[in-house]
């Protein structure tokens, strides 16, 4: 007895066991977390709540005065490297945020310049959508324009003794160093190319302020009582895997 198949189903036949086969191999590359040496472009949105930059703080001593601005909330952009292996990695990223500064009731500008070294955990290797936190430390500067002030001492027409000025003298500097914080997902669409987003908190402490004024000198103020920025935001960026 011999059995015939018809062509047709011969051809289906075929078709099914060939992707019964090949399916799972193409899935499983398909759904593999990348792994290695990255880098990539990110885009955010900070905002600045609570702490010491509500534009009512200055720090004042030896004939000088530096105006803590106000911040307001503004996007920024930055880079990151970073190397990842299995689920953990580790990454360094800058970050470029401008904000509006309120100094002593005037709109000024000043920019945040972050540095973030943070330990990278990921839950999940398989499947396109891979949720992670991060954890680590920050470094940043703050310039902002028209912050300096220096006393300036005259002598007004009629009066036989000396009165003393605040008088603007240039742009203040603030240094700081923090925590980091990050929760989020990744979504892996190819081998090379990963689209993450995330929530942050940054904690950042201010420990010294700089200055130069007019005359070129140059001003430093050390921070006994530091001052304190709370930092959230949100954040998205393309990495790409080699």
């Amino acid at each position: 007895m011999s059995l015939f198949i018809e062509p047709k189903f011969k051809t289906s036949l075929f078709f099914c066991i060939i992707c019964l086969i090949t399916f799972p191999a193409a899935a499983a590359q398909e759904y593999d977390s990348p792994n290695g040496f990255y880098i990539g472009v990110t885009a955010g949105y900070g905002l600045i709540i609570g702490g010491d930059f509500d534009g009512d703080t200055v720090l004042t001593g030896n004939g000088q005065m530096f105006v803590v601005p106000g911040l307001s909330g503004s996007p920024g952009f930055g880079i990151v490297l970073g190397n990842k292996k299995g689920k953990t990695g580790y990454e360094i990223s800058y970050f470029y945020n401008p904000h509006k500064a309120d100094v002593l009731g005037v709109k000024k500008n000043g920019v945040q310049h972050i540095i973030n070294i943070n330990y990278v955990r990921h839950f999940s290797m398989k499947g396109k959508f891979q949720p992670f936190i991060a954890g680590g430390m920050n470094l940043a500067w703050l310039p902002v324009k028209d912050a300096f002030y220096k006393e300036d001492w005259y002598l007004a027409p009629g009066d036989s003794y000396l009165s003393s000025r605040l008088v603007l003298e240039g742009n203040a500097l603030y240094y700081s160093i923090g925590l980091n914080g990050e929760a989020g997902i990744s979504y892996a669409f190819n081998p090379k190319f990963s689209l993450n987003a995330c929530i942050f908190l940054r904690l950042m402490m201010i420990h010294s302020a700089r200055a130069k004024d007019s005359e070129g000198t140059k001003w430093s103020y050390s921070l006994e009582d530091k001052l304190f920025m709370i930092n959230p935001g949100l954040n998205v960026g393309l990495r790409y895997y080699f």
